[in-house]
């Protein structure tokens, strides 16, 4: 039987100013005591009760300060590209935990679009199962997609100070000139999640194609002999998954091409 409860939510453990004071104390007086026995524990307690007020009172505000610096750092932006996946990835299953969740209590069905302000995320629709089956039928939600992911990137901006106004900027603006992008396919039909499918094959298959033969006038990729070919090049394919029909890799190396798909492009030698 499926768990459609939600994911339980971790709370924090509260950090106090004998926390604080204790990790010190272990460091230095506490050195050859077992942490385990009671009687170290004893003399740990009966140090921290022999502190004055004043001396308390400090380590208490270290832990107040210890305990915003955590939440700062829980709520800031992750600079590592890969940790930031996995925060991703691991929400997202969460959230579609949650979707099932409702979907039993309340009947209630969903469709999520998020996109990244970042070039290495990729954009990503999921929702319940009848959701993510009326977005594969729907095709004016994909088409959301890259106007949804422009108008982020306007809004970061906008935040940061770059620019005055997103509402100032015309709709036609937000919309990227495909001359500059070079991409007139939807890779947003792809169910990303999908990875092995059959759907998922031919299409990226179709894709690459649309990319040869808009970049390099081509007609066909020439996968078997793309190592002693030199005409063209592939800008953008994962560095560490060998270029090759996309039936011939594992799931892994599958899953790193259709995060790298937008930005993959070929070029004349």
């Amino acid at each position: 039987m499926k768990d459609y409860r939600e994911p339980a939510i971790r709370k924090q453990r509260k950090i106090s100013g004998f926390n604080i004071w204790q990790s010190n104390w272990w460091a230095t007086h506490g050195k050859g005591l077992n942490i385990k026995d009671k009687g170290s524990q004893k003399l740990c307690a009966d140090a921290w009760n022999a502190l004055n007020n004043d001396t308390r009172k400090y380590y208490e505000e270290e832990a107040k300060n210890a305990a915003n610096l955590r939440v700062k750092e829980q709520n800031s932006f992750i600079t590592n590209a890969k940790s930031r996946k996995t925060q991703l990835n691991n929400g997202i299953q969460d959230i579609r935990k949650m979707f099932r969740t409702l979907h039993v209590t309340c009947g209630m069905e969903f469709i999520t679009l998020a996109v990244s302000n970042y070039d290495e995320l990729r954009s990503h629709w999921f929702g319940s199962n009848i959701g993510e089956e009326f977005y594969q039928t729907y095709s004016n939600l994909s088409d959301a997609i890259i106007p949804f992911r422009c108008f982020s990137i306007l809004k970061k901006k906008e935040n940061e100070g770059v620019i005055k106004s997103v509402a100032e900027t015309k709709s036609s603006e937000i919309l990227p000139d495909e001359s500059e992008t070079g991409h007139t396919f939807n890779l947003s039909a792809i169910n990303i999640s999908k990875p092995n499918s059959i759907e998922t094959r031919n299409k990226v298959r179709f894709i690459l194609r649309q990319k040869f033969e808009q970049d390099v006038k081509g007609n066909n990729i020439p996968y078997k002999r793309w190592k002693t070919q030199t005409s063209y090049k592939v800008i953008g394919w994962p560095l560490d998954v060998e270029f090759q029909d996309y039936s011939n890799l594992k799931e892994e190396e599958r899953i790193k091409v259709l995060d790298s798909l937008y930005n993959i492009r070929f070029e004349q030698n």
